[in-house]
C-alpha cells in the first residue's frame, strides 16, 4: 500500500545545506554565515564590529548566535503592510466567516507578486539588528520577567529578532510594547508577583482574550499570516499556530519569555496543534492557550501526545542529518528545521524497539514511526533500522503506531504490524487471526472526547408520550430514556392502545436535550417517515431532520411540539441520538468497515445503517479495524474489539 504523504519540498534547503557544509568545513559557523550573505555581508560584519567595540561580551556573543543560524531563516518581504491595511478593510466590514475568509484568500492572490519569503541573511539591516539585540539584552538584564534565564536560555526564549519565519522584519519590541499591556507595570508592587513571568502572562493573555469574541480554530487557508495584532484580532478565526505566533510576539515585546510548543499530529484525531509555553521561576516550563486559557488551566491536560516539539531559533542537527542522508527525501514531519523534542515534559515516554516485516523492500536505514490521522498513517518521528528491528527514542506511551520506510520506488510503505505501546514501553502488536472470526455492534464511528462529555448536564432522562388527541389531555408515557445516556440507544415501546399523536418530554425539573429520535413500527425495517409536525417555535423539528448536530432542548414535562401520524399506530421501539458531536451511527448513513492485514486496509463491508447501530459480522478476530463514514464528516477512527467486555477500544 502506498502511504499518502506530503513530503518536504526543500530543494533550496538541500542546496543551502550543501553550501553550508562545504563552506563550514574550514570556517567557523559565523564565518560560514557571512560567506552566504552575498552583498549583505557588509551589514552583518558591521553588526559584529559594532558589538566588539562596545566591549560587551554578552552582546557580541548574542550577535554571533543570531548570525550563525540566520542562513536557515526567512521573513515575509514586500508589500506586507499594504496587505495588512487591505485585510483590515475587509475585516472591518460585516459578513459570514466563509465569505470573509474567501475575500482574504482572493486578496492574497492579488498580492502574490508583491509578497515573498526570502532568506534573512541576504536582506537584514544592520541598524535594525543592532537595535533589536540591544533591546533584547535590556529586557533580559533590566526587565522584570526574564531575569531568571541563563544566557543560553535567553538566546532561545527572548533574543530572536522574529517569532516566526512567516513574520515580516519590523521593530516589534518597540511598536507592540504597550499593546494588550494590562497592568503588568504594577505587578511588582505585589511580593508574590515579583519578577514572575506567570503573573505577567495571565494579565496580558486576559487582555488578548478580551479583544476577540472567542478563540476559533480554522484549518483552511485564508491568505498570508497577519502579524499586525490590531488587524489579527478582527479575524473571525485563525489557525492555532497563528494565535500562538501573535501571542508570543506580543509577550516578547514586553520582555516576557514565551515560546511555542506543538505536536505535528494528534495520535487519536485529525490535525496537529500549537500552543504557548514559558520557563517558570521553578526551573520548569508551563503551557497556556493563547487568547484563551491561562497557565493555571493546563491546555489539553487530558490529551495523549506521540511527539511534542518546541520551536527554536537554532536548527535541529539530527533532523538536518536526516535530510542530508536522504537528499531531502523525507516525510513532512515538521514544516521547518527549527525544533527540539520535548515530549518527556508532557508524556510518559519510552525508547522503542520494533519488529519489522518486509525490510528487503525498503532502502536506507532511516525509518519513520507514524500515527493514524482519521484517514491515513502520518509520520511523527524518525528512527534507525538495524536488521529487522527499528529503534525510536522518547515516544509517547498508550498510543497506536506503525513503522514506515521508503521502498525502491521512493514510496512510503508500512514495514511493521500496527502496535500499541503500553505504559511500560512494550509494543503490543495487533494482527488478525484469519482462522477465527468475530462479530460486533457499533454505535459510533469516533471516540467521545471531553467536549461531548461536558454536555451531560443537559441530557437528563426524558420520555416518549402517546395520545389520542393533540392536546395530550389523556397521554401515556410509553418509553423512558435512561439518565446519563451520553450517546445513543434504543428503548422498547410499551403502549396500552394505538396512538396518533406523539411527543418527547423532559422529566420533572430537568433539562433533556436530544438530537434525533427515530420511531419504528412492529416491522422495524427502517424509521417511520410519513408524519406531520405541529407548527413549532422551539426547534422541535430538529428531532426529525436527520442531522445529529442539531438538537431539541426541552425542560418541561409538557412539550409543545408533537408529531401526527394521521392514524393511530403501534410502535415497536424508539431509537435516539443524544446531543453530541454528530459521530453517532445515524440511520440512512453509509459506512465502510476495514481491517488491517499484510500492510494494507482490507474492505470488509459497506453498509447503510437501518438503525442507530451497524452490525459487523464475521470479520477476522484480533485485527485493527477502521470505520469510515461516507455520508458526513471527517471524523473516522481506528479501533480494536475487546471481546471479553464486548466493547470498542478506540485507538
Amino acid at each position: 500500500m502506498k502511504i499518502q504523504q506530503n513530503e518536504i519540498s526543500l530543494p533550496q534547503l538541500i542546496t543551502l545545506l550543501c553550501i553550508i557544509l562545504s563552506i563550514c568545513s574550514c570556517k567557523s559557523e559565523v564565518e560560514c554565515a557571512l560567506s552566504m550573505a552575498g552583498e549583505n555581508k557588509q551589514e552583518l560584519e558591521y553588526v559584529i564590529d559594532h558589538f566588539k567595540k562596545t566591549g560587551d561580551r554578552e552582546k557580541l556573543t548574542a550577535a554571533e548566535y543570531i548570525i550563525k543560524y540566520m542562513p536557515w531563516h526567512k521573513s515575509m518581504q514586500g508589500s506586507c503592510w499594504s496587505y495588512y491595511d487591505a485585510a483590515d478593510s475587509i475585516l472591518s466590514g460585516s459578513g459570514h466567516t466563509d465569505v470573509i475568509l474567501e475575500k482574504l484568500h482572493q486578496l492574497s492572490l492579488e498580492y502574490s507578486d508583491s509578497i515573498s519569503f526570502l532568506y534573512d541573511i541576504n536582506y537584514i539591516n544592520a541598524d535594525f539588528l543592532i537595535h533589536d539585540i540591544d533591546k533584547a539584552i535590556e529586557q533580559w538584564r533590566e526587565g522584570e520577567w526574564a531575569r531568571h534565564l541563563s544566557f543560553d536560555e535567553f538566546c532561545e526564549w527572548l533574543l530572536p529578532y522574529s517569532c516566526s519565519d512567516s513574520q515580516p522584519i519590523f521593530n516589534w519590541r518597540d511598536s507592540l510594547n504597550h499593546f494588550a499591556e494590562g497592568y503588568i507595570a504594577h505587578l511588582n508592587e505585589c511580593e508574590d508577583y515579583l519578577n514572575n513571568p506567570r503573573a505577567a502572562i495571565v494579565r496580558v493573555n486576559d487582555k488578548l482574550k478580551g479583544m476577540i469574541p472567542k478563540q476559533k480554530w480554522i484549518h483552511s487557508e485564508h491568505g498570508y499570516p497577519i502579524f499586525k495584532p490590531e488587524v489579527f484580532i478582527k479575524l473571525p478565526g485563525a489557525k492555532c499556530d497563528e494565535y500562538a505566533d501573535i501571542a508570543t510576539l506580543v509577550m516578547r515585546s514586553k520582555g516576557i519569555p514565551v515560546g511555542i510548543d506543538f505536536t505535528p499530529q494528534w495520535p487519536d484525531r485529525l490535525y496537529g496543534h500549537s500552543w504557548c509555553v514559558f520557563p517558570t521561576l521553578r526551573g520548569k516550563t508551563s503551557m497556556f492557550n493563547p487568547f484563551a486559557a491561562n497557565p493555571a488551566y493546563p491546555h489539553y491536560s487530558h490529551a495523549l501526545f506521540a511527539k511534542v516539539f518546541r520551536r527554536t531559533y537554532s536548527p535541529n542537527e539530527d533532523f538536518l542529518s536526516l535530510i542530508r542522508r536522504n537528499n531531502g527525501h523525507v516525510p513532512n514531519i515538521c514544516h521547518n528545521v527549527f525544533f527540539k523534542d520535548v515530549t518527556e515534559e508532557y508524556m510518559r515516554t519510552a525508547d522503542l524497539t520494533v519488529k519489522l516485516d518486509n525490510t528487503d523492500k525498503i532502502q536506507g536505514k532511516d525509518v519513520y514511526i507514524a500515527v493514524f490521522d482519521n484517514f491515513d498513517w502520518r509520520p511523527v518521528y524518525w528512527g534507525r533500522r538495524r536488521g529487522n528491528k527499528a529503534y525510536f527514542k522518547d515516544m509517547g506511551c498508550n498510543i497506536t503506531y506503525i513503522v514506515l520506510g521508503y521502498n525502491k520506488e521512493n514510496d512510503l510503505v508500512p514495514i511493521s504490524n500496527p502496535f500499541t505501546v503500553d505504559y511500560t514501553g512494550t509494543p503490543v502488536y495487533i494482527k488478525p487471526e484469519s482462522d477465527r472470526l468475530v462479530s460486533f455492534r457499533l454505535f459510533r464511528k469516533y471516540p467521545m472526547f471531553q467536549h461531548v462529555f461536558l454536555v451531560h448536564s443537559y441530557l437528563h432522562g426524558g420520555g416518549l408520550e402517546g395520545s389520542e388527541t393533540p392536546y395530550f389531555d389523556h397521554s401515556e408515557n410509553v418509553s423512558s430514556f435512561p439518565e446519563w445516556s451520553l450517546t445513543s440507544g434504543y428503548e422498547k415501546v410499551i403502549q396500552s392502545k394505538p396512538y396518533r399523536y406523539w411527543r418527547f418530554c423532559a422529566d420533572s425539573g430537568s433539562v433533556a436535550d436530544m438530537a434525533e429520535i427515530f420511531l419504528y413500527d412492529t416491522e422495524a425495517g427502517k424509521p417511520l417517515e410519513e408524519f406531520h409536525l405541529s407548527n413549532q417555535k422551539d426547534s422541535f423539528a430538529n428531532l426529525f431532520d436527520g442531522d445529529p448536530l442539531t438538537y431539541y432542548s426541552v425542560s418541561d414535562t409538557c412539550s409543545i411540539g408533537y408529531i401526527d401520524f394521521g392514524r393511530p399506530i403501534y410502535l415497536d421501539h424508539v431509537s435516539y441520538i443524544r446531543r453530541g458531536d454528530g459521530n453517532a451511527i445515524t440511520p440512512g448513513d453509509e459506512y465502510e468497515i476495514y481491517y488491517w492485514d499484510k500492510g494494507k486496509w482490507i474492505l470488509h463491508s459497506k453498509e447503510i445503517a437501518k438503525d442507530i447501530y451497524i452490525d459487523v459480522s464475521n470479520i477476522p478476530y484480533g485485527a485493527l479495524y477502521y470505520i469510515k463514514g461516507l455520508s458526513r464528516g471527517v471524523q473516522n477512527r481506528i479501533f480494536t474489539w475487546d471481546e471479553e467486555n464486548e466493547e470498542v477500544k478506540w485507538q
